[in-house]
């Protein structure tokens, strides 16, 4: 392995072109410098390529929007780095992050990905109360199934020869694809964890995250489909089919809330439409009358 092995930033956007010439420049001003920045343009209809062109060390790559996972997959093609970190458009990292995560690589050849700490910024950057350091030091599968302990997939970074190994990011439970593969990995790799915070994640009205019912259908896929990797084991056994009842239930009640708000809609509208029917109607006999008043004159 080499001194400074290089890094391959990859930036998936779609319509971010607001946002993405600060993750950029976050790149930018690592302490860590052989790296290379991909920017992987998902079918983006914004300022989106103007804003990434001004950047003349950044590689840009269009494609049809696909999604967030065959764009990440999509950057994994592109990269040329013994090291990956898959950097959201919307977020920042901190000046450090590179330097720790290959440190902790490089220490540790059996490592699949090791993860840092995040906090948390509003639309326009500004600090917003951030959750607590969580590094977890063993048994990271489990740690995982009870929940997803990492806040955003750029708190990551991977080695690239097991990210190939495993095909990379699952396409098929959007919203989920990044916590689909620290399962994967957790479950037959080494995986790291250090307290140091590495990146600023952006909240807004448009984060992926917020789609509950996307989010929650993918996430039940994926805990169903640990079954077979903790039988045998009660102790994650337990575990897992709580999950699923737990993404069941939240699902149920999220399609039940958008039923509700849907009937609701469909009344107001309803309503609406019989509103303006009767003006309609009261309209047209006002002329009707009218016309008779006159013709009797």
């Amino acid at each position: 392995m080499s001194a400074a092995p290089l890094v391959s930033v990859i930036i998936p956007t779609f319509n971010y072109g607001h946002f993405i010439a600060e993750a950029i420049e976050s790149v930018r001003s690592q302490s860590y410098r052989n790296l290379e920045i991909i920017v992987i343009d998902d079918g983006s209809t914004d300022s989106t390529k103007e804003v990434v062109s001004s950047f003349a060390e950044v590689r840009y790559l269009h494609q049809a929007n696909l999604g967030i996972a065959p764009a990440r997959n999509a950057g994994l093609l592109a990269s040329r780095g013994e090291f990956l970190v898959f950097l959201d458009a919307d977020d920042r990292l901190l000046p450090d992050a590179l330097t720790l995560g290959v440190a902790v690589l490089k220490a540790n050849p059996d490592v699949a990905f090791v993860s840092g700490q995040w906090e948390l910024i509003s639309k326009t950057g500004t600090s917003l109360p951030s959750p607590p350091i969580n590094c977890i030091q063993s048994d990271h599968y489990r740690a995982f199934l009870h929940s997803n302990y990492i806040g955003t997939v750029g708190q990551v970074m991977f080695r690239r020869s097991i990210l190939e190994a495993v095909d990379g990011f699952d396409s098929s439970v959007p919203g989920c694809d990044d916590f689909e593969l620290y399962l994967r990995l957790a479950r037959s790799h080494s995986i790291q964890c250090h307290d140091k915070v590495v990146l600023q994640h952006r909240r807004h009205g448009s984060n992926t995250s917020g789609k509950r019912d996307m989010m929650l259908r993918s996430a039940l896929r994926i805990y169903q489909a640990q079954a077979p990797h903790v039988q045998g084991k009660p102790e994650l056994e337990t575990l897992q089919q709580e999950r699923v009842e737990l993404c069941q239930k939240g699902l149920d009640k999220e399609l039940k809330k958008q039923k509700q708000v849907r009937i609701k809609s469909n009344w107001l509208v309803n309503a609406m439409i019989q509103i303006r029917d009767r003006v309609r109607a009261e309209l047209i006999f006002r002329r009707y009358t009218s016309k008779r008043r006159k013709a009797v004159k």
